[in-house]
């Protein structure tokens, strides 16, 4: 149900190369969008220009106020799934605490530790709870809360991207009891996540993204450093060639060699994150008892790839559908409203920019 009287914080995403912004106003019955903004950076370990693309993002007067949500950088997250039991006199929190040392990359006084899914026992079962966690080390969550401090946020709460992403999601999509996949493609580094309409199944980071296939067009089309045309020829081409129908639709047989060279670069990499989608359905599978995937959904840079969801569908036998999440929203009367096709990499700031904080 919408509440007209809740205000929506602002959502900023940082990545490897780029900071998103987004922020939502409740409309009668939808989401309407107050402003979308992106800024490029060097990389978040760059804090001189991280804090000056937030000042430059916090500047900008369409944004309503300066309280925020924010993902940190998705390699300074850690996320792993548990299995364990809560011994006697033992609390939940206690026992995830114990069962995530033997995890933690670091030790668990340096830890913040969250769990945004947990499974109970089921009756008659091992006694055994599921849990997804996620941690982050206290040392690097403070050092960008001053970064964002500094550029005058108000950081209300610290979000991890597949909550973010699940929460667009089901705004966007009807959730069946089936589980689901859920890849957010980013330019260096992707999300792949398995769910159900309640819990997180599973949850992986890839070191994969669409900036090493822009760079590998790039290199064997001797584009140099023409960054846009590479980006054009994804768009354009990108792996087309996998369907039959939408490549038959190029009319002229030079624009047809393009497409199958750019499939041929393509595939080596692409296969690549095919791998990593056949091992997280795998355990999923393996360790969850499920048989059925209701399908996948592409989030994020995706788009970029034409093509993208009829290869996966066709390599993992899942219905694959490429999302738009701009397609939903809409702009705030008098605001300005950008491309569409600009809208697929403002996901996971979409999916902050919606989390209630109703003390605003």
């Amino acid at each position: 149900m919408f509440n007209l009287n809740i205000r929506r914080p602002i959502g900023l995403d940082i990545g490897q190369t780029d900071v998103y912004a987004a922020q939502i106003q409740e409309g009668r019955g939808k989401f309407l969008v107050r402003e979308l903004m992106q800024v490029k950076i060097a990389g978040p370990s760059d804090d001189e220009a991280l804090g000056a693309a937030l000042r430059e993002i916090a500047a900008n007067e369409n944004f309503s106020g300066k309280r925020a949500v924010a993902h940190l950088p998705s390699q300074d997250i850690f996320s792993f799934p548990l299995s364990f039991q809560i011994n006697e006199g033992e609390g939940l929190e206690e026992a995830i605490l114990r069962e995530s040392m033997e995890f933690l990359p670091f030790p668990v006084e340096e830890a913040v530790l969250d769990y945004p899914s947990v499974v109970a026992p089921s009756d008659g079962g091992d006694g055994e709870y599921r849990a997804t966690v996620v941690a982050a080390r206290r040392a690097d969550i403070e050092h960008y809360l001053t970064i964002l401090a500094r550029a005058g946020f108000v950081v209300e709460a610290v979000d991890f991207q597949v909550s973010s992403l699940i929460r667009l999601h089901n705004y966007l999509h009807e959730s069946g009891r089936d589980p689901i996949v859920l890849c957010n493609v980013g330019g260096t580094r992707s999300q792949v996540s398995v769910v159900t309409r309640d819990n997180i199944l599973a949850q992986l980071g890839v070191n994969w993204g669409t900036e090493r296939l822009i760079q590998k067009v790039q290199v064997n089309l001797g584009l140099g450093s023409d960054e846009r045309q590479a980006r054009i020829l994804l768009k354009n081409y990108g792996l087309v060639y996998e369907d039959p129908e939408s490549f038959g639709q190029i009319a002229d047989e030079e624009s047809k060699d393009t497409g199958r060279i750019i499939h041929q670069l393509l595939i080596p990499l692409v296969e690549e994150l095919v791998y990593e989608l056949h091992k997280i359905t795998g355990y999923v599978r393996a360790e969850e008892d499920y048989a059925f995937f209701d399908g996948m959904y592409l989030y994020g840079q995706a788009a970029l790839i034409r093509g993208l969801e009829h290869y996966l569908a066709k390599r993992l036998n899942l219905r694959t559908e490429s999302v738009n999440p701009l397609e939903k929203f809409s702009p705030l009367e008098g605001g300005d409203w950008p491309d569409l096709a600009e809208g697929p990499p403002f996901a996971l700031a979409l999916g902050l920019a919606m989390r209630t904080l109703r003390w605003l």
